[in-house]
């Protein structure tokens, strides 16, 4: 059973799989801190400051294959209640939607999606020419920790078929192989991860309906306490998130989730300074936004997954939120 000294709340990202690879080779978490000008990395981290710790980490590193083995040596307690929370879901399936939904927890420096081909599971990594030269280091990391996590999470080796990367084959490569266990192809267009797409359906070797769901609880304070929302607000948030679609993201039927009057659910975000529909509008542009950077979910899809039954409506709150059409923003997202 898994305890609340487990579920610390301190935003791990996956990282001591990584220093402990480096502390063998004599390099201290406290000199890739150093170096990287950071003071910790048990807190929440920007993009730009995690970009930091990989340029260190790889300049640090005395052997080439840091990475790769680092990667080997990830545990599910290394990324705190997200990990534990992707491995008590029900089935593999469920493990990628928890995966997705606090993708901010996980530490990556890339935006991903998963889609079916033909029963064939294609992971894409996306932007990754943004990382500029520490972008294989920082691949052969989270491809690494990720076919580990996979492993765990299914308490077997998991079916990958092909993994393709965006740059040149190292002197290292053969490891590539040995690591990933499937044909591996390098100097692709795309940076993609081929695998046998049935293994969605597989229970999860720790599956505990329970326990999830109280690893998402935690999942959720993270991220809400990161944005500096009021728990009243962060209930309003999750009881919305998970009836977006519905007719039960009205304020009537929040208010009744929550056990509060209508009044008072206006007037108490009134007092914190916000209105329902202002929070509402958020979520929404919110998940818009997420769909559209990380998927290839058709526009009319997101439309009514945000709660628009006319994509018309969908795209005027997209253009009043962004100043651009929802397919242009798509667009532009891709290209950077």
């Amino acid at each position: 059973m898994i305890g609340h000294k487990e579920l610390e709340t301190r935003q791990r990202y996956g990282l001591p799989a990584l220093f402990e690879e480096l502390s063998n080779q004599g390099v201290t978490q406290q000199a890739v801190l150093a170096d990287a000008g950071l003071e910790s990395a048990d807190v929440a981290l920007s993009f730009h400051e995690r970009l930091s710790l990989f340029r260190s980490a790889q300049r640090l590193a005395k052997n080439p294959e840091t990475a790769l083995r680092a990667g080997q040596r990830q545990q599910i307690s290394y990324y705190g209640a997200y990990g534990y929370a992707i491995a008590t879901s029900e089935t593999l399936a469920d493990a990628w939607r928890v995966g997705r939904d606090f993708f901010s927890l996980s530490g990556s420096l890339f935006r991903i999606s998963l889609d079916i081909e033909d029963g064939v599971g294609v992971y894409r990594s996306y932007n990754p020419e943004s990382l500029g030269p520490v972008l294989p280091f920082v691949a052969e990391y989270w491809r690494s920790s990720q076919s580990k996590m996979f492993a765990l999470v299914l308490g077997r080796e998991f079916p990958s078929l092909q993994m393709r990367f965006p740059y040149s084959a190292p002197r290292h490569a053969a490891l590539y192989k040995e690591v990933f266990g499937c044909p591996v192809h390098f100097g692709c267009e795309r940076m993609e991860w081929h695998f046998d797409a049935s293994v969605l359906t597989e229970r999860c070797n720790a599956a505990d309906p329970g326990v999830a769901q109280l690893c998402e609880d935690y999942c959720e304070q993270l991220v809400d306490r990161s944005e500096g929302k009021s728990l009243f607000q962060q209930q309003i948030l999750r009881t919305c998130a998970r009836n977006l679609s519905s007719a039960k993201v009205q304020a009537s039927a929040v208010a009744k989730a929550l056990n509060v009057s209508v009044r008072t659910l206006h007037r108490r975000l009134g007092d914190e300074g916000v209105s329902y529909l202002a929070l509402l509008d958020r979520l929404r542009s919110s998940v818009a936004l997420e769909y559209l950077r990380n998927t290839n979910i058709p526009i009319e899809e997101i439309a009514s997954r945000c709660g628009y039954g006319d994509v018309s409506n969908f795209r005027k709150a997209f253009r009043r939120w962004t100043g651009n059409a929802p397919s242009f923003y798509r667009a532009s997202w891709e290209a950077r």
